[in-house]
């Protein structure tokens, strides 16, 4: 097995730290876990040079009272990093080790004839994988009761496993039965547990479908909270914060809404009323004061004509009105068809 003096190692994590951009904080924490932890415990047991079989040592001294606080699991990250430096040459950002659910024992052994059968009928490995962890569950369960044999199996076995599982009682029930189906069909066990799986029935829980009357869904809006920005707004809220900000700008919502048909609710002009605000924000203030005073001049109370007034800068507007303002020709007599 590789052996390396555990200062190098340190040495070439750092390295790896710095020129990954760990922070200086981090690195510092890492070398106080290896100065606390690895190189105190090999220098307690005259232990020159670290391999993975002494990190292996170390950590199974990181635990308090059987337990992994926060604290410990800090050292046994410092412990990979230094097996990742060592067996890789880099340091992963996770080390994760698949759990491998292990079938020992006499039912364990025809469990996994199971699983070899499931693996020819060419299930996935998600598939195995989740029928593996069930199993192994059982046996762990088996032998909690003291079951050591196939023949020793009993319904309330299965029963008290079954319970045990509230929140995943479908698949549960699917994999047993699946289990005890193939060990009858390989003549392991009888048929005294047919009766159990066809009658047992998981209950699913039932949605029962909920509605409202029009008086209901009127209490629940005016229930509503009026503190957020969707739940206060109103005509009179479009018309004051308008006003607040542009007394044109008010006049003219005050006039879309005044001028709603009948029985239209006022919600249809909420975005409307949003995208005149955002157009107030974004434009220079007088001329778009200029373009409210030409929509309530010409009673065109809409964003589309205030948005085009803005956009030709109220030039053809202007003209309009200095056509307005333009004094009359003088009167005379009709001189036409008179002869000089």
């Amino acid at each position: 097995m590789e052996e390396v003096k555990i200062l190098e190692l340190t040495e070439q994590c750092v390295k790896f730290f710095q020129d990954h951009c760990y922070t200086e904080s981090r690195i510092s924490k890492y070398k106080g876990l290896w100065r606390t932890g690895i190189i105190r415990y090999m220098a307690q047991n005259d232990i020159e040079y670290y391999s993975p079989s002494v990190g292996a040592g170390f950590v199974s001294t990181c635990h308090f009272n059987s337990t992994i606080r926060p604290q410990e699991r800090e050292r046994i990250r410092s412990i990979q990093v230094l097996d990742d430096m060592m067996e890789l040459g880099y340091i992963r950002k996770r080390c994760i080790t698949p759990v491998y659910h292990a079938l020992d024992g006499e039912i364990g052994m025809e469990m996994e004839k199971l699983v070899a059968h499931l693996a020819k009928l060419r299930r996935s490995k998600s598939t195995i994988g989740i029928y593996r962890l069930h199993l192994s569950e059982f046996l762990a369960h088996l032998e909690s009761r003291g079951t050591e044999h196939v023949t020793d199996i009993r319904e309330s076995d299965i029963l008290t496993f079954v319970s045990a599982h509230p929140s995943d009682k479908v698949n549960i029930v699917s994999t047993l039965r699946v289990l005890f189906r193939f060990w009858k069909e390989e003549h392991v066990v009888d048929s005294r547990f047919d009766e159990l799986f066809d009658t047992y029935k998981v209950h699913r829980k039932e949605r029962i479908p909920s509605f409202f009357t029009a008086e209901e869904v009127m209490r629940i809006e005016q229930s509503i909270t009026r503190s957020s920005g969707v739940g206060k707004r109103s005509p009179s809220y479009y018309i004051v914060k308008s006003k607040s900000v542009s007394t044109n700008l008010g006049i003219v919502v005050e006039a879309m809404f005044g001028r709603l048909p009948e029985g239209t609710p006022p919600e249809v002009l909420y975005n409307r009323c949003d995208a005149l605000l955002r157009l107030q924000r974004n434009t220079e203030p007088r001329l778009f004061e200029l373009a409210c005073e030409n929509a309530i001049r010409f009673e065109r109370y809409s964003y589309k004509f205030i948005d085009h007034a803005i956009k030709s800068k109220c030039l053809g507007i202007l003209d309009a009105c200095r056509s307005d303002e333009l004094d009359a020709p003088p009167e005379h007599e009709n001189i036409r068809g008179v002869f000089c």
